[in-house]
């Protein structure tokens, strides 16, 4: 009689902030670049990207660090909010650290940029939380060896179901 494991990996998406318009994901899970990723950015950017939540009452949630010239040349702006029309979070520039999290479920992160010097821009990771259905992970894991394979048990997390 043996054992049989499983294991599941999963591999966080990168997304990347337009240099110019704008687009939208819907995910928890992720890390979120400028436009030019893990190289420096480029000059006259002006895009945005909205983040809505992948689950239902979550609120989306930013943390990381950024590098870039002066906020008064290069700044990240991030709005509450699908849009950039919601109220303003935070509105950065230089060097420092991001943690912000939405009030509304999406969040907006604007990048823009002047005509000279760029930098290597910023790097945060995504996730959801607050009042989350997507629940987390379940404990009072219980296993019995049966003829046949491994049953197992548990008991769900606050709010799983």
């Amino acid at each position: 009689m043996g054992i049989l494991l499983i294991c599941i990996s999963t591999y966080a998406q990168t997304y990347i902030t337009p240099s110019s318009g704008s687009t939208s994901i819907n995910t928890c899970y992720g890390t979120l670049y400028d436009p030019g990723g893990t190289s420096n950015y480029s000059n006259s950017c002006s895009g945005y990207i909205i983040i809505y939540p992948q689950t239902s009452g979550c609120k989306v949630h930013l943390e990381g660090s950024y590098n870039t010239e002066s906020s008064y040349y290069d700044h990240i702006d991030i709005y509450d909010g699908a849009g950039t029309y919601g109220t303003q979070l935070m509105s950065v520039g230089g060097t420092g650290n991001i943690n912000v999290t939405s009030t509304t479920g999406p969040i907006t992160v604007q990048f823009i940029t002047d005509g000279s010097v760029t930098y290597s821009g910023y790097e945060l990771a995504i996730s959801c939380v607050g009042g989350c259905t997507c629940g987390g992970a379940p404990f009072g894991i219980t296993q019995s060896i049966i003829t046949q394979g491994v049953n197992l048990s548990w008991v769900a997390g606050e709010g799983v179901s």
